[in-house]
């Protein structure tokens, strides 16, 4: 039996994880982050570039950035350069 389509999911259900999320990052005159979320940025622990998927309509060209904030929180942010939008990833 198939259910209904408008059911909420089951507490089992599968479910997209890890999705980024939009996040507000202001930028120095090089594009670096330097206030993510209004916290600034203390240190850069690692940056790297994804360029996949070239072949699709819609190509994934990302830049990531791990960085530590003054608060003491480390997280993982990257600029999208097709949608020119910053994201925040999360790693459960």
């Amino acid at each position: 039996m198939v259910k209904a389509a408008r059911e909420a999911p089951s507490p089992g259900a599968l479910r997209a994880l890890n999705q980024p999320e939009r996040v507000r990052v202001d930028v120095n005159a090089e594009g670096w982050p330097v206030l993510v979320a209004r916290h600034a940025v203390a240190s850069y622990q690692d940056i790297w570039r994804v360029e996949d998927e070239w072949w699709r309509d819609t190509p994934v060209s990302r830049t990531y950035f791990e960085v530590l904030l003054e608060n003491g929180q480390r997280i993982t942010i990257f600029h999208d350069v097709m949608s020119r939008l910053w994201q925040k990833q999360r790693y459960v």
